[in-house]
């Protein structure tokens, strides 16, 4: 699965930065995993993934913000961004491995 390396920022209306890695969850990797509403269908908000940038829900850019850590990376996985939402293929397999995804988590945090 992909995790999202969060960037830290001292202010809470700074831009959202983040960095994706693949984890094997046989690893046991370390990463909480963001439970929350889409929302609207509509993608007002950017995270910056390196030289690209990912339009997201304002539900869940108000999640990342609120969740992120002010002086070091907070690793996480949301399914919008960690599942690539073009590919049917990977949305089908991993749907089938949420169940694993959120068990693994070492925590879960939850945003309405």
């Amino acid at each position: 699965i992909r995790v999202l390396d969060l960037e830290p920022a001292s202010s809470p209306n700074a831009g959202l930065c983040a960095a994706l890695r693949l984890v094997r969850l046989a690893d046991q990797p370390t990463y909480e995993a963001i439970s929350y509403t889409w929302g609207q269908s509509v993608f007002p908000e950017r995270l910056h993934i390196g030289g690209s940038h990912l339009p997201i829900t304002e539900n869940l850019a108000e999640a990342l913000r609120h969740f992120r850590a002010r002086s070091e990376n907070r690793t996480l996985w949301a399914d919008s961004v960690c599942i690539n939402q073009q590919d049917n293929n990977e949305k089908s397999h991993q749907v089938g491995m949420m169940a694993d995804i959120y068990k693994i988590a070492r925590n879960v945090l939850v945003w309405l």
